[in-house]
């Protein structure tokens, strides 16, 4: 740390956790590390209460980061662990005193955790969870060959949609914008594609020759992965998925009513209704 601290000109910030295993944490080792960290020119620090023998299992112990506070060293003490909620990171600065908070796995399960802290009115919907990961795995997709991207974001996806209404099963379907796409998360064993036809279309790009082409590829290689229209916008889209092969739609309400409803059917049922009153029957 002390080589560090001489050969950058920005500020060295450390992060540590409560010890090794129980013992090192008992003995509360950790207070000597701090005082070794503000000696060597560290600016700041955050501490994990947990020990490394623990990795992630049991609770985080908050006192010993408020024992680190009390420590009084010239750096600000930075407060890391079991921080879930918005509630989380205002109950430990409460709690210990610590300058600041650090989340890590709460941001994988909740990543609007931080607005959430700033705006506390802020609610996060189920679609808004779902965007997110669509959206990170457009970003994968750009920057890593796809194969990799896959791997990915089904481990991220999955964090992202823990606790969404059906999110298991969203956790088996991956969005595919291209052909490659859809082939490589077939080989993956997806249970789902999801081209999504009115954003494709959006874009300049023909959403239903895409659900074609994965169709046919799907076939040609007998893989059980499923095409799923997504994005639906009007009646005539669930109209040519299913000329074009689609095995499953997501249709929203508006689009059902639109189904349900024709100016020609209406008139004839009004036609209809108006005869059999004439008729006196």
């Amino acid at each position: 740390v002390t080589a560090m601290v001489k050969a950058v000109k920005v500020p060295v910030t450390v992060k540590m956790r409560a010890g090794w295993d129980a013992s090192q944490k008992e003995r509360g080792e950790f207070l000597d590390f701090l005082r070794m960290f503000e000696a060597a020119g560290v600016q700041a620090l955050a501490i994990h209460p947990r020990t490394r023998a623990q990795q992630y299992e049991g609770h985080a112990d908050w006192s010993i980061i408020a024992r680190a506070v009390d420590a009084g060293t010239s750096y600000p003490v930075i407060g890391n662990g079991d921080v879930n909620v918005r509630e989380d990171a205002f109950r430990m600065a409460e709690e210990t005193g610590c300058a600041a908070v650090m989340i890590g796995r709460g941001a994988l399960y909740n990543p609007f955790i931080f607005r959430q802290i700033l705006e506390p009115a802020f609610a996060v919907t189920t679609e808004m969870r779902i965007d997110a990961t669509l959206r990170l795995f457009q970003i994968l997709l750009d920057l890593l060959e796809p194969r990799e991207a896959l791997h990915k974001i089904k481990k991220i996806g999955a964090w992202f949609t823990k606790g969404v209404p059906g999110g298991h099963g969203f956790r088996q379907n991956l969005h595919a914008a291209s052909d490659p796409q859809a082939l490589m998360a077939a080989k993956a064993g997806a249970t789902y594609v999801s081209p999504f036809v009115g954003r494709l279309d959006d874009i300049n790009l023909d959403g239903m020759e895409l659900i074609r082409e994965i169709c046919a590829i799907f076939e040609n290689y007998g893989f059980d992965t499923q095409c799923l229209a997504a994005s639906i916008r009007q009646p005539r889209h669930v109209t040519e998925a299913a000329l074009a092969g689609a095995h499953v739609a997501t249709i929203p309400t508006k689009v059902f009513d639109q189904m349900l409803k024709h100016p020609l059917t209406d008139k004839g049922v009004e036609g209809f209704l108006a005869d059999w009153k004439k008729s006196g029957r």
